[in-house]
């Protein structure tokens, strides 16, 4: 099983030292998650490097805020969060994607499983929403083929 938080970091670093200056948005399953990567960005001591959180436990206005929060000249901006950035809040100037492939599903049992291939391409769109823009993604394209086209309900 991947071990998502180092996964992210791992990959988080190595586009922070060897490509071209670009925001990062990265997608995590939960809050959790971007608790542990933050701390162990930190732990790297990356230069110029900005990070901001966003996920649906933090107010609107203070989430609005955040992501728009000025990042020091010459900082890259990494933007954690969870999927509440597909539907509630648009993240402008990413350069980067980059997608766990996860996503946290909700009650009545709380759980983390696969996007689905919808979801995914939606997360890859981010990337370039303002300009030219990669994602990079944290599994195979045998992965992706074998993913669901669309959530399945939880009432049926």
């Amino acid at each position: 099983m991947l071990d998502t938080v180092a996964a992210v970091v791992d990959e988080l670093a190595d586009i922070h030292t060897s490509q071209p200056p670009g925001d990062v948005l990265v997608f995590l399953p939960e809050k959790a998650h971007i608790i542990d990567v933050h701390a162990k960005l930190e732990q790297l001591n990356l230069p110029v490097l900005a990070v901001r959180c966003i996920h649906d436990n933090i107010p609107g206005e203070l989430m609005c805020n955040t992501r728009n929060a000025p990042v020091p000249d010459g900082s890259r901006r990494v933007v954690l969060a969870t999927d509440v950035v597909e539907t509630a809040v648009l993240v402008s100037g990413i350069t980067y994607v980059l997608d766990s492939g996860l996503v946290s599903e909700q009650p009545p049992v709380i759980r983390t499983s696969k996007e689905t291939a919808a979801g995914s391409r939606a997360r890859a769109g981010t990337a370039g929403f303002s300009g030219p823009g990669i994602c990079h993604r944290l599994y195979q394209q045998d992965e992706y083929d074998d993913l669901d086209e669309h959530t399945v309900p939880h009432i049926r």
